[in-house]
């Protein structure tokens, strides 16, 4: 059970979900020791937040009054937390376990990120939460359904991503990192995050024993077509940091033709 120093500051940000986040918000007020949280919604969105008070020892609206990005907007976040353990999670998320805390425990001064399981509205797990190192080879290989699907796991597993929408990681360990990398717009700055931390000495880490539910692609729906372009434009920077020219270039290629 965490302690009063030794808890977390769960970090929201919001675009286009007000409803979904009170939901969020009224679920992880419910779960044990709510009231020792601090919960920081960075507002994405141009209409203000209008939110009641819960149960937590803390909440902040920060209202930023544009998109400015998800990785940009979770930073401010991280700048604002005050708390050992920083928790990223989507507004669209809710029915988390009642001890869904206490994946704390797992990383305890520890150079990990961590994930929980994370299911459906349907309650399946999640495709594509968690993932092997991402480079040429892994796309096709995803595209021809030979990857591990590691979301299946029933044990703690080490991986080399986990998603954005619940992650978790000690705030010094973050703050070491500088954060998400600004430069993703959304998609992709999650496995980013984690390529930086493998690279600087550390884990990630799929512990399924704690979970929750995630609606899924809220605030993105409504325009398909743009989000088909962000998503190539952070898969492309991530080629860019991350992998050799050759792979560069076919995955530019491949783009190409997917967008005809």
């Amino acid at each position: 059970m965490p302690q009063k120093n030794n808890t977390i500051s769960f970090i929201i940000v919001n675009y286009k979900s007000e409803q979904e986040l009170k939901r969020c918000l009224k679920d992880l007020s419910k779960i044990n020791n709510a009231n020792l949280f601090e919960v920081i919604i960075i507002n994405n969105d141009t209409k203000s937040l209008s939110l009641s008070d819960n149960t937590f020892n803390k909440q902040i609206v920060h209202e930023v009054n544009q998109n400015i990005g998800y990785g940009r907007a979770s930073n401010i976040g991280l700048s604002l937390a005050t708390h050992d353990f920083v928790f990223f999670l989507n507004p669209d998320t809710h029915s988390f376990c009642n001890d869904f805390c206490e994946i704390t425990k797992y990383i305890q001064n520890k150079k990990i990120i961590a994930a929980p399981q994370i299911r459906t509205q349907s309650n399946d797990i999640e495709p594509w939460s968690v993932g092997e190192d991402i480079k040429l080879t892994q796309i096709f290989k995803n595209h021809c359904g030979l990857n591990k699907k590691l979301w299946l796991n029933k044990k703690n597993t080490e991986v080399d991503w986990v998603s954005g929408a619940a992650m978790v990681a000690p705030r010094n360990f973050l703050q070491e990192l500088g954060g998400f990398d600004e430069d993703f717009f959304l998609y992709y700055e999650d496995v980013d995050l984690c390529k930086r931390a493998k690279n600087a000495g550390g884990q990630i880490h799929y512990i399924p024993q704690y979970y929750l539910t995630h609606i899924n692609g809220v605030s993105s729906k409504t325009n398909t077509k743009k989000q088909k372009q962000r998503y190539y434009k952070s898969q492309d920077l991530f080629f860019q940091k991350h992998c050799n020219s050759l792979q560069k270039n076919v995955l530019r290629i491949c783009h190409l033709f997917s967008t005809k």
